[in-house]
């Protein structure tokens, strides 16, 4: 990792199939991110890998429901539609909580903001996609996609361009922990 980077840790997801008409607009790279970073140097970047090798070694693989639309700050002002989780959702909430453990061991200081846990699906930019917005929102928080596995963590590096963010991955670690 070079210096000066954004860069973030996830849980890569497999997208529903099929996509429902109201959600057209699909990430190209869709996960939950568990930690962000602005930007970090090499030798922070080295930390970063080191905590996800030993949150990995301790959390053991998991499944996840994709469960409901949402919207931050909130759904009659959404800027950020996302999808939530229903089963296995402590799971994903107990590793983001123990990753941050493992940043903090290795000296990265812990993120202010508390860990919300949700995949993004898109930002709202302007009159379209607030339309987009209202046509995902009313899909509701019921609506179930089903149950994905996870048996790792990737960290990413994240480059912005014209046409949203490029994503490199860094390295995938396999969870590898017992129940």
């Amino acid at each position: 990792m070079t210096d000066g980077v954004r860069a973030f840790v996830a849980v890569d997801l497999e997208p529903p199939s099929p996509i429902p008409d109201a959600l057209a607009r699909w990430p190209s790279h869709f996960h939950a991110t568990l930690r962000f970073f602005a930007e970090i140097d090499a030798p922070t970047g080295d930390r970063v890998v080191e905590a996800v090798r030993r949150t990995c070694a301790h959390r053991p693989p998991f499944s996840i429901e994709l469960r409901g639309i949402g919207a931050f700050p909130n759904p009659q002002d959404a800027r950020v539609v996302w999808m939530g989780f229903g089963e296995g959702r402590e799971h994903l909430i107990r590793t983001a909580s123990e990753l941050d453990e493992n940043l903090e061991r290795e000296g990265v200081p812990r993120d202010p903001r508390p860990f919300a846990a949700h995949a993004t699906l898109f930002r709202v930019r302007g009159p379209r996609d607030r339309a987009l917005a209202q046509r995902a929102l009313s899909l509701g928080d019921r609506l179930s996609f089903g149950a994905r596995s996870v048996g790792s963590l990737a960290i990413y590096e994240s480059r912005l361009g014209g046409q949203g963010a490029d994503h490199r991955l860094i390295e995938r670690v396999g969870l590898t922990g017992s129940s």
